[in-house]
């Protein structure tokens, strides 16, 4: 019937998975563990629906001097696999996300950036997962049964997480966190990556005319 046939995946939507190693995340962790509990509420202040953020600089301070630098690298190195010149890759913001026993944190996305990212400090099974929606919201527009759950068509997918893990994706990309179900703080920084680039440069059009109009060459 037919003399070929192929499915062809367009258009995908990456997320990139780093893991540390044990030596290099447990200082990081213990040293941010330490920071949390010295600025951290009284555990009782803290909402049981909505995650704890703190400011959006962190960055700036020396205990993440380290971290910084494994999610700049991280980054260069997404940037150069899709051929990208992204040399002067730069982090925009950083934050602290801190969920008690039963919170959540409701789908978003983070403006823009380009690429946004998240390591976790403390995740315990039952607070180790992250799940990234669709982004085509014409794809739910008919959605036949299947025979049996299947990646390729479905409209959200959950990651397990676990303590020295790194995930960066694009920023645009709506993510959410489900339930803290253990008994433990769930402890993660996100972070945010852009361009170091002029306006001019980073806004200017992708291609180049085949003729000029210039005065020069009139």
């Amino acid at each position: 019937m037919f003399r070929a046939a192929e499915a062809l995946t367009l258009f995908p939507t990456h997320v990139w998975v780093f893991d540390l190693e044990a030596d290099e995340f447990e200082p990081i962790n213990t040293r941010i563990m330490e920071q949390v509990t010295e600025r951290l509420p009284d555990i009782a202040e803290l909402s049981q629906t909505y995650a704890l953020q703190s400011e959006t600089n962190i960055h700036e301070d020396d205990y993440l001097s380290i971290l910084n630098k494994y999610i700049l690298t991280a980054g260069k190195n997404i940037c150069d696999g899709l051929n990208l010149q992204c040399n002067d890759l730069i982090i925009t913001g950083c934050w602290l996300n801190i969920g008690k026993p039963g919170c959540v944190h409701k789908e978003h996305s983070h403006p823009n950036n380009f690429l946004s990212a998240v390591y976790y400090v403390n995740a315990d099974p039952g607070a180790n997962s992250i799940t990234f929606s669709d982004p085509r919201p014409q794809a739910s527009v008919i959605l036949p049964k299947m025979d049996r759950p299947a990646a390729s068509l479905a409209n959200s997918v959950t990651l397990e997480t676990t303590p020295g893990r790194l995930l960066v994706f694009p920023a645009w990309l709506r993510h959410s966190v489900r339930e803290n179900e253990s008994a433990e703080l769930r402890v993660s920084i996100a972070y945010n990556m852009l361009v170091d680039t002029s306006f001019d440069e980073l806004a200017a059009p992708l291609f180049r005319g085949d003729f000029s109009l210039t005065k020069e060459d009139a």
